[in-house]
């Protein structure tokens, strides 16, 4: 083809969970799409899809049923072809008849479903991946009439095995506790499918169900609607969205209603808790109630609310589902071009397959220094940051450089390939590198390093190079004169004080200093951490920087959240339930602190025998660790050393009750932005902090999220002590209270979706000629 578009076929007979996908490659700038529809679950017209065969460079199967049989017997060996397969594929008998070794990729719509399907033919665990349905959950989000917390709601009631006896019990015993309660039921009547009321035995079960709900349908209590189009609508007046089915396979409407801001309640069927959190899960009518009943009094039910739908866009929206589509197909057309060994991925030199990468999203590269297995607050941010912005459909390039040390350990690499791959969402080149922070070459020639990024840059075609912090930054630089790219400096940290701090000589000192001044007068746009790094850099070089943006710290928040009631469970399980618990999270480097931080705790300690040291800390200082601790005094059986991987740590920190996080008075940590306070307070923590870390220290102080001290290496004054003291009371008494605090204002200011749109913005500002932040 002349314009180098690629032809995707889809084909089936029902495309009723797949249009948000076709839509969006039907308005794709390097697509063109066909489509083979047919009545049936087998291909009818052999002759059209024989001729729309021919033209396409992938098929996509829609449905595993006869036409997957088809085209997998059919497709030429240069196309690529996808199956995505539901739930009913699964007791019929095309997949036997289908030719696999023609199959590229099969997608499944949920865990439960591949994890069948592995069992039966396990030959093809490489050729699955799990995909979920498309919702658009933007048209969900819609306010909640009043009084909607005592409705609920329930929809699809045909088949039997959806289960509406079961609801009507549940609702019976809502009924029984308060008689505000009301269901909504929606869906066509079973009378209305004919292959149904045909059976004896679903036509008795209806004929008895309605029998039973006939009282409450005459008096309103239940509302029984057909089905319509304005599903989103009707979800504005559903406090909660029952799923009682005896098996399902994701069960959509579920996710619907989350996103809609319904409490989902679900039946334990065959695969729910692989799909959804198991809090919301009951295996009895009674657990069922309960879920419903505990909310009327419950004050964390916004909390509540807010925690569902950030779950079912970050794992349901058609923007993430529709990302994970364009990576799919872009690396099933790419697949033999890249090679993943000791440089795991590489770039192609093929000037064809430039043209075919090229497309009118916004490109950007981001170059950053990872080594394998790094999981601190730099690797979160730069992961968080790709991450939100393929959620704004830009197209995100990850090139990440590491320690060449690390190229004989090639498992380690390829581990380190998939980690970056699962957190970023973006395209990810490694490259291993000798003398990334050689000085002679931030200023000379920087030969191979420069070169990478340059190669990456022209065949991406990017618009923008996004450099992560100095060192990255200072080679971007020269790559953006060559190009004439623009350079977004994302500045992470002020790394001449850094290096100062840290003890470094003059030469590296003064070289920082240096690269940082080219940065800041080459670069279109700084993002910092903090308003007070804005304050230090206007100081610093008499500039207003009204080319910048800031960008905190921030966590995913809904990976922070832990129930009360598993809380308690947890530190009864840690043998911790009675103790009021201190918790510090992270390394301990010399502007952490730590020499204050133990000698507080030791203080605290003697003060209140009930207080604890939880800290979760690299292994690597567990042994200086222990050394501290016995040097305080403090006993083992008040205190617990761990090490907890970066994505599991917002399901273990909620079981404490206040974060330590204390920095001595230096310009390093008055600018700074620490990972630990976002994660703290997204887990409901309480921080007890001091007064000069960045703007920290002003929103605990101002939102009264914890407490502000003066500590010394020796400790805290006796007046010191004293609020200590009332502010663990305070804590203990209301514990509850401080979690929605805390956690709100994590919500509210520090989760990184909320930022996506700001990055997204002074990307594109940059590309309109004249335009200004």
């Amino acid at each position: 083809m002349g314009n180098n578009k690629k032809i995707i076929l889809f084909n089936g007979h029902d495309f009723r969970f797949l249009h948000p996908i076709i839509n969006y490659y039907s308005n794709h700038p390097d697509y063109e799409i066909l489509m083979d529809e047919h009545p049936g679950h087998v291909i009818e017209n052999i002759q059209k899809s024989k001729e729309l065969l021919n033209k396409a460079d992938i098929i996509f199967c829609e449905w595993c049923l006869g036409n997957a049989e088809w085209y997998s017997q059919n497709k030429k060996e240069n196309q690529i072809l996808i199956i995505r397969l539901h739930s009913q594929e699964l007791g019929l008998s095309y997949l036997e008849r289908i030719l696999w070794i023609n199959v590229d990729k099969i997608i499944f719509i949920c865990p439960n479903n591949l994890n069948i399907f592995i069992k039966r033919f396990p030959e093809l665990k490489n050729k699955v991946l799990m995909i979920y349905n498309p919702i658009d959950t933007k048209k969900f989000d819609n306010p909640k009439l009043e009084h909607s917390i005592f409705n609920v709601g329930f929809v699809g009631l045909s088949p039997k095995l959806k289960a509406p006896n079961m609801a009507f019990d549940i609702f019976r015993q809502l009924r029984y506790i308060d008689s505000r309660y009301k269901m909504y039921m929606k869906g066509k009547m079973p009378w209305e499918y004919d292959w149904l009321w045909k059976r004896k035995e679903e036509r008795e079960y209806y004929e008895k169900f309605f029998y039973k709900i006939d009282n409450f349908l005459k008096n309103g209590d239940i509302v029984v609607e057909s089905y319509d189009n304005d599903i989103a609508g009707w979800f504005s007046k559903i406090g909660f969205i029952l799923s009682t089915s005896d098996r399902e396979g994701s069960h959509q409407v579920v996710a619907e209603g989350m996103a809609s801001g319904s409490l989902p309640v679900i039946r334990n069927w065959d695969g729910a808790n692989l799909i959804y959190p198991n809090k919301y899960i009951f295996k009895s009518t009674n657990e069922a109630v309960f879920l419903i009943s505990k909310w009327i009094k419950e004050e964390s039910y916004d909390i509540e609310i807010s925690s569902i739908k950030n779950f079912s866009f970050q794992n349901f929206d058609q923007s993430i589902i529709i990302e994970s589509y364009e990576k799919l197909l872009c690396e099933l057309l790419e697949r033999e071009k890249l090679k993943q060994s000791s440089n795991p991925v590489s770039t192609p030199k093929n000037p064809d397959e430039k043209n075919k990468m090229k497309n009118k999203l916004l490109k950007v590269l981001m170059v950053c220094y990872i080594n394998p297995g790094s999981r601190d607050g730099y690797v979160t941010r730069v992961l968080e940051e790709a991450r939100v912005l393929r959620k704004n459909r830009i197209k995100v390039i990850l090139l990440c450089f590491f320690n060449n040390e690390y190229l004989s350990k090639v498992n380690l690499i390829k581990e380190h390939l998939d980690f970056l791959l699962e957190n970023s969402g973006a395209f990810v080149h490694l490259r291993p590198c000798v003398d990334f922070f050689n000085l002679n070459y931030l200023f000379g020639e920087s030969g191979k390093i420069e070169n990478e990024i340059l190669d990456l840059a022209k065949f991406y075609d990017v618009n923008i190079i996004h450099g992560e912090s100095i060192y990255p930054s200072i080679y971007s630089s020269k790559v953006c004169k060559k190009l004439d790219t623009k350079l977004i400096f994302d500045v992470h940290g002020i790394a001449p004080e850094e290096s100062e701090m840290n003890g470094e000589g003059s030469a590296r000192i003064n070289a920082l200093k240096k690269a940082e001044e080219q940065i800041i007068n080459s670069s279109k746009v700084n993002v910092f951490v903090s308003n007070e790094m804005k304050k230090h850099f206007q100081k610093k070089y008499n500039r207003s920087f009204e080319n910048s943006i800031i960008i905190p710290t921030c966590v995913d928040t809904q990976n922070f959240y832990m129930g009360f009631e598993n809380r308690q469970k947890m530190r009864k399980k840690l043998g911790i339930n009675e103790r009021f618990v201190f918790l510090y999270l992270g390394a301990l480097n010399v502007w952490q602190w730590p020499e204050a931080m133990f000698n507080l705790f030791g203080q605290i300690h003697k003060m209140i025998s009930n207080s604890y040291f939880y800290l979760l800390v690299p292994k690597a200082y567990h042994q200086k660790l222990v050394e501290m601790i016995k040097d305080r005094g403090i006993s083992e059986e008040n205190y617990t050393i761990d090490q907890v991987d970066q994505d599991k740590v917002g399901s273990i920190i909620s079981i404490a009750d206040t974060g330590f996080l204390l920095r001595e008075e230096h310009p390093v940590n008055q600018v700074a932005y620490p990972t630990k306070a976002g994660e703290y307070l997204a887990a409901g923590i309480p921080i007890i902090t001091t007064k000069n870390v960045g703007d920290v220290s002003k929103e605990i102080q101002n939102k009264n999220l914890g407490l502000i001290i003066s500590p010394s290496d020796e400790g805290v004054s006796p007046k010191e002590v004293a609020e200590i003291k009332k502010f663990i009371i305070d804590v203990s008494d209301n514990r509850e209270k401080w979690f929605l605090k805390c956690r709100k204002f994590a919500q509210k200011n520090l989760d990184w979706n909320l930022y996506g749109d700001i990055l997204k913005k002074a990307y594109y500002d940059l590309t309109l000629e004249d335009k200004k932040l």
